[in-house]
């Protein structure tokens, strides 16, 4: 995967999503520095999918942990595959 690509020509094109996810992080740096920072809650969306045949996966265990905080969130996949995991602040804090 390509972040970003230099042409001498045309300068430099970063993809609209990464410039979205720099603005984001460089806001949220701003904050805390300014002493503004309040964590958000955010929500972790995924699915389980087999690798070969692409089927969801039911039932499946999901675990998403903070290396930072040291929390750990658990849930389970759905009859589609899917999880979600909601009420979650960065770091899992």
């Amino acid at each position: 995967m390509e972040i970003a690509t230099v042409n001498k020509r045309d300068g430099k094109f970063v993809e609209e999503g990464y410039v979205a996810a720099l603005i984001s992080e460089a806001e949220r740096v701003i904050s805390i520095i300014s002493g503004d920072f309040e964590p958000e809650t955010m929500m972790i969306n995924g699915g389980v999918f087999g690798f070969n045949d692409k089927a969801p996966v039911s039932g499946a265990t999901v675990n998403v942990s903070f290396i930072e905080s040291g929390s750990t969130f658990t849930t389970s996949t759905d009859n589609d595959g899917l999880f979600s995991i909601g009420d979650l602040t960065e770091a899992g804090v």
